[in-house]
């Protein structure tokens, strides 16, 4: 995600904005021929993996990005649809327990095949990253920046809710809570619309069912809450 990012961005990490370079990313292995353990993204059962559902929305025509530096972290909006784009970047600086300690608004127009970097977070002080993060939205896309190694985060436990709604999964959450993911017991192939994401707390999400070849009940948990089961009915 981090190189696809920078590579759509167009500029180098630190760089002056301008001219935006060509370049990209090949995805070498889609999905595996014969069972195994590879880097692919789909296994020989037709099961998306993790990265399959982070290319997804890193490969968006309009992409809500971040760059990082020594010195800042900037939020980036990159337009390779073919129309201007517009709308409002929100970036919040928020606790593991769900309190705001700052935000910064910005309004974005960018022009089709452009990037711009929008908001840069020096204003909002500073964070303490084993307990704090960056939480940027822009339109639906969310994005959460952390800055300290995974295992060194400090999350708080969280109350993950899910409900099925005529063949939608709706998740919500008290506090952060992080990678969310979907699956179903003794069933290879599921497809949802999104899945392996963090959620955040007052902004319910609404996962639609692609594809569930079978299975009694879907498990919904994440790194920090206690998995939530929804059974199935007429299965």
């Amino acid at each position: 995600r981090e190189t696809i990012g920078r590579y759509r961005r167009g500029v180098p990490d630190g760089g002056t904005p301008g001219t935006r370079r060509c370049g990209g990313c090949t995805i070498w292995r889609l999905n595996d021929p014969w069972p195994m353990m590879y880097m692919s993204l789909i296994d020989y059962y037709l099961q998306p993996k993790h990265a399959y559902y982070y290319l997804a929305r890193t490969y968006r025509p309009v992409l809500l990005t971040c760059e990082q530096t020594p010195d800042y972290v900037a939020f980036w909006i990159v337009n390779d649809s073919p129309q201007p784009i517009e709308g409002t970047l929100v970036v919040r600086h928020l606790t593991f327990d769900g309190k705001e300690r700052g935000r910064l608004t910005a309004e974005v127009r960018v022009p089709s095949g452009a990037s711009r970097r929008v908001l840069r977070t020096d204003e909002l002080g500073e964070i303490r990253r084993r307990q704090e993060f960056y939480a940027a939205t822009f339109g639906d896309q969310t994005l959460c920046r952390y800055l300290a190694p995974e295992r060194y985060l400090q999350l708080k436990p969280a109350r993950l809710e899910a409900e099925l709604e005529n063949g939608t999964v709706v998740l919500q959450t008290d506090v952060p809570c992080r990678q969310v993911s979907l699956e179903v017991p003794g069933v290879v192939g599921e497809v949802f619309s999104d899945n392996y994401f963090d959620l955040l707390p007052g902004e319910p999400k609404r996962i639609a069912i692609r594809r569930l070849p079978g299975g009694d009940r879907i498990v919904v948990s994440a790194v920090n809450a206690a998995p939530v089961e929804l059974p199935l009915e007429g299965r």
